[in-house]
């Protein structure tokens, strides 16, 4: 994508509608850019709202860095601005952008978890594990007590196991 907004919001909507030809059933997208302004990065946001609705179609926001959602506290705003906005969690980009694990950032990190609908569980080191297990436990038990709502997971092969023995299949 280019650093050109206008451009780049053209090739978002032709890609997102690519992508729908083939029927997905969730799309995952890295939206935005974190130089674009939060006015630029909430009308690509709007624009996969939109396609979504259309389409029906389940479109996530992925934390990414580079992305408008690089950050915990930048994210928070977004999440605030849109009730709408759901999340495909990948802690470790925040973590790696902070250079903590945002115990700082509690109440975003709460929001976060409240919006999310897909975990990017990667870690890492496994000695780091129990701080992600942590926040991942916030969202498999919110989802659960969601009638029908479902969470995805995509997971690394050497936390497929501990996945299943912590939250079953």
């Amino acid at each position: 994508m280019t650093p050109d907004f206008s451009q780049h919001a053209r090739q978002l909507d032709n890609a997102l509608q690519v992508l729908l030809d083939s029927k997905p059933f969730l799309i995952s997208l890295q939206t935005g850019k974190d130089h674009f302004s939060f006015d630029q990065n909430t009308q690509l946001l709007l624009t996969s709202k939109r396609i979504a609705h259309e389409s029906k179609v389940t479109i996530l926001q992925e934390t990414q860095r580079g992305r408008f959602s690089f950050a915990v506290h930048v994210t928070r705003q977004y999440l605030q601005a849109m009730p709408s906005l759901r999340l495909d969690l990948d802690l470790s980009q925040w973590y790696t952008v902070a250079g903590n694990y945002l115990e700082d950032q509690a109440e975003a990190v709460q929001l976060a978890l409240s919006r999310t609908a897909h975990i990017q569980a990667r870690v890492g080191e496994l000695d780091d594990l129990e701080r992600y297990l942590e926040q991942w436990d916030r969202v498999v038990e919110r989802h659960r007590s969601l009638q029908g709502s479902e969470l995805g997971i995509t997971c690394e092969p050497r936390m497929r196991t501990i996945l299943m023995n912590r939250y079953g299949e």
